[in-house]
Order: C-alpha cells, then sequence, then structure tokens
C-alpha cells in the first residue's frame, strides 16, 4: 500500500486554486499540455513549499537554498539581537535609580 494520495492531492488543490486554472476546462487538449507545463515550470522555480523552509524546489535541488537559509538565519539573529538590546535600553531607561 502506497502513501503517495497525500502528495497527490496537495499537488492537485495546489494546481486548482491558481488564479489561472481554467475552471470551465481546457479548449483543446494542447491546450492543457501547454497550462500543466507552465504549472510546472511555475510549481518547482516560484511556489515557495513550506516542506522545504519556503524555498523552492530548484533552489533545493540546486543547493542554492542553503545560501538562501543561512542568509534568513542570519536576519532573523539579527532581528532577534536587535529586539532584545533594544528591550534592555528601554528597561534601563525607565529605571528610577535612586542614591
Amino acid at each position: 500500500m502506497s502513501n503517495d494520495n497525500a502528495y497527490s492531492e496537495s499537488l492537485f488543490k495546489t494546481l486548482k486554486f491558481r488564479p489561472e486554472f481554467p475552471v470551465n476546462g481546457f479548449k483543446t487538449i494542447q491546450d492543457a499540455r501547454d497550462w500543466v507545463l507552465k504549472f510546472v515550470r511555475w510549481y518547482n522555480t516560484e511556489h515557495r513549499h513550506s516542506a522545504l523552509n519556503h524555498v523552492t524546489p530548484q533552489q533545493h535541488h540546486t543547493g542554492e537554498a542553503n545560501q538562501i537559509l543561512a542568509k534568513r538565519k542570519q536576519t532573523i539573529d539579527a532581528y532577534d539581537i536587535m529586539a532584545i538590546t533594544k528591550k534592555i535600553i528601554s528597561f534601563l531607561q525607565n529605571l528610577k535609580l535612586t542614591y
């Protein structure tokens, strides 16, 4: 028994919910082929996948994802440090020091 159905269902949902999906069907088989080819290109090169830490399959496949994720972590870490620093400064400024 295969567990592939969940992956297929997810892919078909993504496909059907694209704004340009023809709700009334395709006029010709070639129109369908052209649309699917365009969708696959978008899905692999532009669509960021949550299962891949919000990078594209192409970025994951080529190894570019490692650089993207490292840069993202660096940005988040820098933000965290700034936020903590601001809280400390604010706390110190609000202290009522009496001697």
